[in-house]
């Protein structure tokens, strides 16, 4: 973080899960881990005046493809 806040430039890229928003009975402790990055300090750096952009990505369930 301290390069891209000298180049007031840059992406921070966080890969989360749906999951983090939802509890699923089970995955207690999968779930607690994507809900705190829902809440880090990296992503509440986000609209600071520091030039570089975070970014959740929550991808949530999805079908499998058949190979038929």
């Amino acid at each position: 973080m301290p390069l891209m806040r000298k180049q007031r430039s840059g992406r921070i890229v966080n890969i989360s899960s749906v999951a983090g928003r939802f509890g699923y009975p089970l995955f207690g402790w999968y779930c607690a881990s994507k809900h705190a990055l829902e809440g880090s300090p990296i992503r509440s750096a986000r609209g600071r005046p520091w030039g570089f952009h975070v970014s959740l990505i929550e991808p949530g369930p999805s079908r499998r493809s058949s190979s038929t």
